[in-house]
């Protein structure tokens, strides 16, 4: 089943020193501005093999988040951003060579900052089941940043090598970038609507597989308020994020002048901006045979169905 092959999946995208499926792997040109020069410092004074380790350890930091002594952080709206300044008479090459790395320090942090913010209380259950699963694979790249940076102590890890490992999480959190960026805000059938979007604009079938895992999880607390609805007529949605939606203003509005028959047919109403994609064929089927069994229980609290 596609269950069964989702924590290979993730082991293999984000865990795994292996680069991805050649045949899969879109490689983009990119631009990268050139690393600011400090006039002190002692880097220039070492060894290009020194400066290497020096940079690496730095880096090393960087991908847990923490400002380093040649790559400094700053917080923005969007997350903290990386940017590498070296000394005059460091070697500039290696410096630009690891400035490639930046996007992935650029967006693990964004991703850290969004599981941070959306698992507050007022963002949902569905936020809180996407972020538990981003969280597990944040857990995941922090073990391998844990195996980097015993390597780098053993004197086994050099900038090509870090390159090398580094491709599949590269890819990883570029996704995790889209997804989360995408989502960020939103609520409900919303971030599952989002998650589905970035799947449907990517080609790669291990990007589409991740999204899917993303997905997964976080629609299980929406299939929960659906079931409740759907067999036993109970609409529980503390954060106002499942599609039904109960008006209790316009029940006053309705038992003044309307009849009953008219009140039962405007107590539950759609939310179209919260209908995920994937259940708007169904939307209205769902609606109304979760209002009879309301109805039916409300007027026979003791009955049960049979």
């Amino acid at each position: 089943g596609r269950d069964g092959r989702v924590p290979e999946l993730r082991f293999r995208i984000v865990k795994a020193g292996i680069p991805l499926d050649a045949r899969e792997t879109q490689v983009e040109h990119m631009e990268y501005p050139a690393p600011a020069i400090l006039a002190d410092g002692d880097l220039g004074q070492k060894s290009l093999a020194a400066q290497e380790q020096m940079l690496l350890d730095d880096l090393l930091f960087c991908l847990q988040g923490v400002e380093g002594a040649y790559i400094h952080k700053s917080d923005t709206a969007e997350g903290a951003r990386f940017t590498i300044e070296i000394p005059a008479g460091a070697d500039v090459s290696t410096a630009q060579f690891l400035q490639q790395m930046m996007p992935l320090c650029n967006h693990h942090s964004f991703v850290e900052m969004f599981v941070e913010q959306q698992s507050r209380h007022e963002y949902g259950a569905v936020n809180h089941a996407l972020c538990s699963a981003l969280g597990e694979l944040l857990r995941e790249f922090a073990m391998k940043v844990s195996h980097l940076e015993e390597s780098l102590q053993n004197g086994e890890l050099s900038l090509a090598e870090l390159w090398y490992r580094s491709q599949p999480s590269m890819d990883t959190f570029a996704l995790l970038y889209r997804v989360t960026s995408h989502v960020q805000g939103l609520k409900g059938g919303a971030v599952l609507n989002g998650i589905e979007e970035v799947m449907m604009k990517t080609g790669l079938t291990s990007a589409q597989s991740l999204c899917e895992f993303l997905l997964q999880k976080a629609s299980r607390p929406y299939f929960d308020m659906m079931s409740l609805w759907v067999y036993e007529g109970r609409l529980e949605d503390p954060y106002n994020e499942f599609f039904v939606s109960e008006n209790f203003r316009r029940d006053e509005q309705t038992k003044r002048t309307g009849p009953a028959a008219d009140f039962w047919q405007k107590h539950f109403t759609i939310d179209e901006r919260a209908v995920p994609q994937f259940l708007a064929s169904s939307r209205e089927r769902i609606l109304h045979a979760g209002k009879y069994l309301h109805v039916f229980f409300s007027a026979s609290p003791s009955a049960s169905l049979p």
